[in-house]
């Protein structure tokens, strides 16, 4: 009977690490998704402090940028998801990518609350494992 106990014990907390790892995979990609949105915030602000003709980086991407001319400080091409974009005053762009960058946040907090869920479970299982090996051990 301890065996079992022992085994689903056991199995449970390997699951939980599991989840735990994806979850962490999970924290990564958000995290890179707030940064690629903060960047490109940084970029339409900069479009619209400057004028036409100014020649400024635009971001291309990992960490690349190119040099050229604004030639308009009015509308930016905005991905709206599954490929389509949208031509967008530089205020509702800002709007919208504040949006996802709130939307990104509060899954960001859900993931950290799933965390913190599953990391009470792994403490209340690690004693119970703990006796259990000792009772089998003993």
């Amino acid at each position: 009977m301890e065996q079992e106990e022992m085994q689903e014990a056991f199995q449970e907390f390997q699951t939980i690490q599991q989840q735990m790892e994806a979850l962490e995979e999970y924290t990564e990609e958000v995290s890179e998704e707030i940064v690629d949105i903060e960047e490109t915030v940084d970029a339409v602000e900069e479009i619209d402090n400057s004028e036409e003709g100014d020649e400024i980086f635009f971001p291309l991407g990992e960490g690349a940028f190119a040099k050229g001319k604004v030639t308009d400080t009015e509308e930016v091409l905005v991905d709206l998801g599954a490929d389509t974009f949208s031509r967008r005053d530089i205020d509702d762009a800002k709007e919208l990518l504040g949006g996802r960058k709130d939307d990104l946040q509060e899954t960001m907090e859900r993931i950290q609350e799933q965390q913190e869920e599953l990391q009470d479970r792994m403490e209340e299982l690690r004693p119970k494992l703990q006796k259990l090996q000792g009772a089998m051990q003993g």
